[in-house]
This record gives structure tokens, C-alpha cells and sequence, in this order.
């Protein structure tokens, strides 16, 4: 239909427009448009300005940042790199930690910080971000996602830290691997590595996350961030911070024990 393909796993049912999808059933899409921002004269929930005869949108690329507005109610923001027009905090975490990657990226020159603008920049790519409790990149979700927490460093067993920013960009390259390749990047997930666990990991650790730790100052050209797929989970004082905040990691340990002891 439309040169779109039908998204039929998980029993969804619906065309796969890139930046959302379209229930033929209902005739309704399932989200709004993500650059309605930008089109406020018409509904957020049309297509192309609902004049397909005259537009087309190949591609809805972009990264949609999903959050909580005031009400509590889940809504999201779209955003490809410049000018920034909402005020949330997650949202501003997530523009943070794309800026301080590009930037210290380019002054390294060492390809640090490239995933986190492909997924914002590359027109071609359309992934959702959402607030996590823990890092992670779901291919399944929503043809894409995120979970990223702002708050979430990692601490290694050479004794250096991995920022929250370098968190982002080490799940923004699962992401890209998963848009750029999905077979190879499904094969890879899957497949046992057994130093790394997982040949995905081995390709993320030992490429993008090195290039991005380097270039945001958390390891010496020497070395590494890690010789595997450990690390611990720890609370910095931000962002783009190495320092643990050591009150607030017991808290956070405390929770995960709750978490791992429900049934």
C-alpha cells in the first residue's frame, strides 16, 4: 500500500511511514506527525499537510524525544540538530548530551560523537528517545527506541567513568546499526561473542564508545574503556560528568534490588 511496507509483528497491523504508523482499519495514524511544530495551521494528524497529491514525505526523519509534559501526560518533541523550542528537562538532556558529543567529536577529530548526530542530523533515520531507568536500545519498539537515563554513568574496571553522554552515544550506535543494516544488525544482537557476549556489543564497545570516551576526556589515548560488556551502573553530578555522585548510586543500587526481587 502506497509503497509503504505493513508492519504485521506483534500483531500491529500498520504501515510503516518511517516517522510513524497508519492503521488502514481505523484510516487513522497512530501518533502525530513528529514535525507538526513546525505546521501549526494544520492538523498534527494529517498527512503531508493532508495534500498527498501535491507532497510526499519519503523519509520523516528525525529523533523524537518522548516526555512528560506538566499534566503528566507522555508527549514528544522533534528535533534535527540547531534551534531549540522547548524547555523540558529531559528534552534539554538529551540536545546536551548531542552537543557536547558532536562538539568535543569535532575538536577530537577521531569520529567521537558521530552516532549521536547521525540519529539527529541524518534525515534518512527516524529514532524515538525515552527516559529509562537504565540504558538500552530497543529495535522493536516503535520501529526504534532509546531508553536512556541523563542521570546514568558507568563506571569501569580500569577505574575510568563513562559520562551519561557517552551512554547516549554508545545506544545511539546500536541505533544506527539497527537503521543503517537491520538484517546485519539483527544478526549481530543475536550472535555470542565471548569476550563481549554479543558481536553487536564487541562492534559498539570497542569502536564508537572508545572514539566518544576519548574525545570527551574520560580515557587517555592509551586506553580502554572495557575489555568486555561489564560495568557498573553509577549516578553522576550531570550529564556530561565523570564524577559519582556516591549518595544517590546507593539509591539507585536499593532500587535496582527492588526491581530484581519482584516477581
Amino acid at each position: 500500500y502506497n509503497g509503504k511496507e505493513l508492519e504485521r509483528k506483534n500483531g500491529l497491523n500498520c504501515y510503516d511511514y518511517g516517522a510513524r504508523q497508519y492503521d488502514a482499519v481505523l484510516g487513522r495514524w497512530t501518533t502525530v506527525d513528529p514535525m507538526s511544530e513546525k505546521y501549526y495551521f494544520s492538523s498534527s494528524y494529517v498527512y503531508c499537510i493532508d495534500n498527498p497529491i501535491k507532497y510526499i514525505d519519503p523519509k520523516g526523519g528525525t529523533v523524537v524525544i518522548w516526555y512528560k509534559n506538566e499534566s503528566g501526560k507522555r508527549t514528544s518533541y522533534s528535533y534535527s540538530g540547531g534551534k531549540v523550542t522547548n524547555s523540558n528537562g529531559f528534552v534539554g538532556a538529551v540536545i546536551a548530551a548531542y552537543n557536547y558529543n558532536k562538539s568535543n567529536g569535532l575538536k577530537a577529530g577521531n569520529g567521537g560523537g558521530e552516532s549521536s548526530v547521525a540519529i539527529i542530523e541524518d534525515t534518512d533515520i527516524r529514532v524515538n528517545v525515552m527516559e529509562g531507568e537504565y540504558d538500552k536500545y530497543a529495535p522493536e519498539s516503535a520501529g526504534g527506541t532509546i531508553y536512556w537515563n541523563p542521570n546514568l554513568g558507568m563506571a569501569n574496571e580500569n577505574g575510568t567513568v563513562n559520562s551519561p553522554a557517552t551512554g547516549f552515544d554508545h545506544e545511539a550506535a546500536h541505533a544506527l546499526g539497527h537503521k543503517k543494516d537491520p538484517k546485519q544488525y539483527d544478526i549481530d544482537r543475536n550472535k555470542y561473542d565471548k569476550q563481549y557476549d554479543k558481536v553487536e556489543e564487541r562492534r559498539v564497545i570497542t569502536g564508537p564508545e572508545q572514539k566518544t570516551a576519548f574525545a570527551n576526556g574520560e580515557i587517555k589515548k592509551e586506553q580502554i574503556t572495557r575489555k568486555n560488556h561489564k560495568g557498573k551502573d553509577v549516578i553522576t553530578e550531570g550529564v556530561t560528568s565523570t564524577k559519582v555522585n556516591k549518595q544517590k548510586t546507593n539509591e539507585y543500587e536499593k532500587k535496582r534490588k527492588v526491581w530484581t526481587s519482584e516477581p
